[in-house]
């Protein structure tokens, strides 16, 4: 009986834990919609990531966005992350980008988010896997800095393709890659277990970050 009660307390853990999560991400979504909507004209979403990481940009002064209710609110999450965030909520209609004099885009919440701000709704997708890692992976520090770049390129990739960015590839693999670093097509069809798929797609960009990664380093040396 004490097996079955540890397995029913386990698997109440995970729900707890499953359901946090979930409650935080909508906890974000939430800051990031009541941000927009205490916007005094609307701005783009580079803007509004900026807001929600708290710079203090000259614009942002001149233009009393300081006083916005979530300036700063977000400041533990990078630019790109923000910007990645915000373009899935676009994408799943809870927020609205449209083009303002055919020139740059603007945002405001939808009739989708205001039900998610009135507690009608819940989010109906997950983000937080994508933007932090999820899988135990042997990397050392040298390898960190690959990780991050290519989370950087991943990001950017599914913002391009208007996909999630665990469709560009998981966790496990982007790791694979920055340990095994390649720098050809040859190196990286070499690792195990990478998708074709996507090696076709997305390879030269990975390839291409690298590297970026491996220049910046020999000019530091």
């Amino acid at each position: 009986m004490e097996i079955f009660d540890r397995i029913k307390g386990n698997r109440q853990l995970l729900s707890d834990t499953n359901y946090a999560l979930y409650d935080y991400e909508n906890s974000i979504a939430k800051i990031i919609m009541l941000c927009i909507e205490d916007l005094p004209f609307s701005v783009g979403v580079s803007k509004v990531a900026q807001i929600l990481q708290g710079h203090q940009t000259i614009f942002l002064t001149e233009y009393e966005f300081l006083s916005n209710k979530m300036f700063g609110k977000l400041q533990q999450f990078s630019k790109m992350e923000l910007t990645y965030i915000i373009k899935m909520l676009a994408i799943h209609r809870y927020i609205n980008v449209r083009e303002e004099l055919k020139v740059f885009e603007v945002v405001s919440v939808s009739p989708k988010g205001n039900s998610v701000l009135s507690g009608r709704r819940k989010l109906d997708f997950h983000f937080l896997d994508t933007i932090t890692e999820t899988h135990i992976v042997p990397v050392d520090e040298e390898d960190m800095k690959y990780v991050h770049a290519l989370k950087e390129s991943r990001i950017e990739l599914a913002m391009k393709n208007g996909v999630n960015a665990y469709e560009v590839c998981d966790d496990v693999d982007l790791m694979k890659i920055a340990h095994a670093r390649p720098t050809t097509a040859k190196q990286l069809e070499a690792i195990d277990e990478l998708d074709v798929d996507f090696i076709d797609k997305y390879g030269y960009e990975f390839i291409e970050t690298i590297w970026k990664v491996v220049k910046g380093k020999d000019t530091a040396d």
